[in-house]
């Protein structure tokens, strides 16, 4: 009988304990974080001791009477219940109350557990308080648990709620009443969660707006931790998370703050793992096939790597660094990411009208297609969009992780068929065979592309960079965004979760299987442009999809260089070009430029090239040869005219003697006029010269002998008109002829 009423009693007690649990909180238990009063109302909170499950939270912003006990709900005041939801809410958590001015809205929510509302709380921006208390319903009271003004409190109107501002009660008005604001202060400097109370409720510690409160949105995830268990990977053991001796404070607890560095050792998550917040720093990395479980954020810097097959909870932060301010081609590393959310973490230069630095690209006709401050809507899965920064900085995303195939269709476009794509994972993935030969992006696509090429916009040098399956091994770092050029009709390019793997930078080399390379290049002043020729076994001398590549002609660019099929001069123009290893000596490669009229200077550089083997240039029109080595300053001729194809310049590869009938050098080749009247010639090395000047026709106009010198300089005839003429060189057995154009 005692056991059974034993039994009766406690389940006629089970009510009265949950009431108990749902308004158990003290004061200073939490403490506001932000706040926003514009647009869509938001505030956020951080729990400074631990929540039960299912614990319920009032706010509201209506009035508190002392003297009637109740609240005045005046106007546009409402209340909000929140419950905490079915699982415990550790210290440190932030928690975010989204759009709280519209409960229609279906983005009227809150980041854990669930909120409802009689109605919506409109906070203004001439300066509202926020309430949050216990409660046996919302309108009495038990516990005043904290609160916020965005302006000066009003006498008496804390009376009876037990807070006191700068202690449990935020008075945010460094001047009359912001819009909006952010506690900026630290997050991990406390060695327990109640002495950041005093931090939080002091208003220096606040960076506000008085203008523009979503500027702030989306409000910091990252979670409170506790000081002395602040822990960094070491990796001295190796590769186990919960291994004490691989960190430098012992194993991460869920109220750490954890730092993951570039080492050697790369941690691994098996099993399960917890943490406060987590910040991988540039090359480093996590590998999770169990369960990690972060209260806050994870923040992986430029070029770090997530990845594995396990589960992972946290409030996710990617940031890629830019370098300057120009434009770079990227892509979301997450895969429910918003254009809004994107545009209010980052700071976008400002282009003409509304339009601001984000763009994708439209194969229609050609175009970028502008976004504004005010465009809404998602970032696709592996869609590759434009960016521009106000500045040097870091482009911030957050979302969730894609741990699955991801598959994005292509479009044959009216006017090209170039897509904008990009890499849809936190981690690296290979390009081509180099890197991975069969994982990659070129193998696996093969069938869903033209050609088998890559085109990666280069802000440095202000020009697409093309990989294909003869280019050195290149990794696809987190963020990169590249052209690809779909089949006919187009098609559906795949990226898959076996590609993701992790890499410290994004080229790798594999210096022994590094083939023969020639690298061609040409600069008009700060501009300049490469065209890459590989020699390969089985390649042929006319088009190898995968090993030769086409220019990129996606946009509209006035400054070319490329080359054309030996095999077929009238074929495409190239940025790379494989060619066959057995004869070298034989091929003439047509070099095509398109330019204003100026000065240009080509140089070239090579690799593994067999030492007997020299690389020259021709200018027909002069008629002039000119060696391209490594340590040569290369060839310059002024263009009096724009020149637009091939014809002109080729590229030959020959014997160190087989031109030896005549002297090629890069300094025999040296003329220019000083002025009007004297003709110039350096760096003669024979010490008989004879110098011959014609008219086009063949009449000789003057001849002349000359003795060893550094240079020659020649008086021109006052009666020569201006135009085009032949000078002829002899050195002893040797002769060699080119046109020169004289300026009167």
């Amino acid at each position: 009988m005692k056991q059974l009423y034993f039994v009766k009693e406690l389940v006629r007690l089970i009510p009265l304990l949950a009431a108990l649990c749902s308004y158990s909180q003290s004061k200073g238990d939490i403490a506001f974080t932000a706040i926003n009063v514009d647009g869509n109302d938001d505030f956020a909170i951080v729990l400074l001791s631990t929540f039960p499950a299912n614990s319920i939270l009032y706010f509201t912003d209506a009035t508190w009477d002392n003297a009637t006990l109740a609240f005045n709900e005046v106007g546009n005041d409402g209340f909000l219940e929140w419950n905490t939801g079915a699982e415990e809410l550790p210290a440190g958590t932030i928690i975010s109350f989204n759009n709280i001015n519209n409960i229609n809205a279906d983005n009227f929510s809150v980041s854990a557990g669930t909120i409802s509302s009689n109605n919506s709380i409109s906070l203004v921006a001439s300066g509202e308080t926020i309430f949050a208390y216990t409660g046996t319903n919302k309108d009495s009271p038990t516990t005043f648990i904290s609160g916020i003004k965005n302006a000066s409190l009003q006498s008496n109107e804390l009376l009876g709620t037990g807070l006191i501002a700068g202690q449990n009660f935020l008075e945010l008005n460094p001047f009359v009443s912001p819009d909006g604001g952010e506690y900026t202060g630290s997050r991990s400097n406390q060695s327990d969660y109640a002495s950041y109370l005093t931090l939080l409720v002091n208003k220096e510690n606040w960076t506000i707006n008085n203008s523009n409160g979503e500027l702030f949105l989306d409000f910091s995830k990252e979670a409170f931790c506790i000081s002395t268990i602040a822990t960094s990977w070491t990796g001295s053991t190796n590769n186990q998370w919960n291994l004490s001796s691989n960190w430098s404070n012992g194993i991460p607890t869920k109220d750490a703050d954890v730092t993951i560095p570039k080492t050697a050792i790369l941690p691994l998550i098996s099993t399960s793992a917890t943490a406060g917040n987590i910040s991988l720093e540039p090359g480093a990395n996590i590998t999770v096939s169990g369960l990690l479980s972060v209260k806050g954020r994870l923040l992986a810097q430029s070029g770090s790597t997530i990845m594995g097959s396990g589960t992972l909870n946290a409030n996710f932060i990617y940031t890629r660094q830019l370098e300057s301010d120009n434009w770079y081609l990227v892509a979301s590393p997450f895969k429910d990411q918003t254009i809004e959310d994107l545009i209010h973490k980052n700071s976008f230069a400002a282009g003409t009208d509304t339009n601001i630095g984000l763009a994708h690209y439209e194969n229609k006709d050609a175009s970028w297609s502008y976004y504004n401050a005010k465009t809404v809507g998602k970032l696709l899965p592996a869609k590759g969009y434009a960016v521009k920064l106000t500045s040097a900085g870091n482009l911030k995303y957050s979302g969730s992780l894609e741990t699955n195939d991801v598959a994005i269709s292509l479009k044959d476009g009216t006017t090209n068929a170039y897509n904008l794509i990009g890499n849809p994972y936190t981690a690296f993935i290979p390009a081509n065979t180099n890197t991975n030969v069969a994982e990659n992006i070129l193998t696996v696509n093969s069938d869903q592309l033209s050609e088998q090429t890559l085109w990666f916009w280069d802000q440095k040098s202000n020009a697409y960079i093309t990989i294909n399956q003869a280019s050195l091994g290149k990794y696809i770092a987190p963020v990169q965004g590249f052209f690809v050029k779909t089949k006919t009709g187009g098609g559906i390019l795949n990226f898959t979760k076996a590609m993701q793997q992790y890499q410290q930078t994004e080229v790798f080399y594999k210096s022994n299987e590094e083939p023969v390379w020639i690298q061609v290049k040409v600069a008009n002043g700060d501009k300049s442009k490469t065209t890459e020729i590989f020699f390969i076994e089985n390649t042929t001398t006319g088009f190898d999809n995968g090993y030769d590549s086409s220019s990129f002609k996606g946009v509209l660019s006035d400054f070319e260089l490329y080359t054309r099929l030996v095999q077929d001069s009238n074929s495409t123009d190239l940025s790379i070009q494989s060619l066959p290893t057995d004869n070298y000596k034989n091929l003439v490669i047509p070099i095509g430029l398109k330019t204003e009229a100026a000065s240009i200077n080509f140089t070239a550089k090579s690799a593994q090239l067999p030492e007997d083997l020299i690389i020259y240039l021709e200018d027909r029109e002069l008629g002039v040869f000119t060696k391209l080595s490594n340590d040569e300053t290369g060839y310059t001729v002024t263009l009096s005219n724009p020149l637009d194809g091939i014809g002109r310049f080729y590229l030959h590869i020959k014997s160190s003697n087989v031109l030896s009938t005549v002297t090629i050098d890069r300094k025999y080749l040296r003329s220019y006029q000083k002025d009007k009247n004297t003709l110039r010639l350096e760096g003669f090395s024979a010490n008989d010269i004879s110098i011959t000047l014609s008219n086009i026709l063949g009449k000789r106009i003057l001849r002349q002998r000359f003795s060893k010198s550094e240079y020659i300089e020649i008086d021109l005839p006052k009666h020569l008109n201006q135009g085009l003429y032949l000078i002829s060189i002899q050195m002893g057995r040797n002769q060699y002829s080119k046109k020169i154009y004289i300026n009167r």
